[in-house]
């Protein structure tokens, strides 16, 4: 069962992402899948890399 809140600005299936490093960019996407009044549960999405300089 999904649950949203009227208190949020965040709803289900709203992509967050996390980036980090230095001379190798990490990146990592999340999506909201189920939220409380205080509680967001993420599943990890996956991500694909395109060249765009070919």
């Amino acid at each position: 069962m999904i649950t949203q809140t009227k208190n949020t600005p965040y709803q289900v299936g709203d992509i967050f992402y996390s980036s980090w490093g230095y001379e190798q960019t990490n990146v990592t996407f999340w999506q909201i899948v189920k939220l409380t009044e205080k509680t967001a549960w993420f599943r990890p999405i996956k991500k694909q890399t395109v060249d765009i300089h070919q």
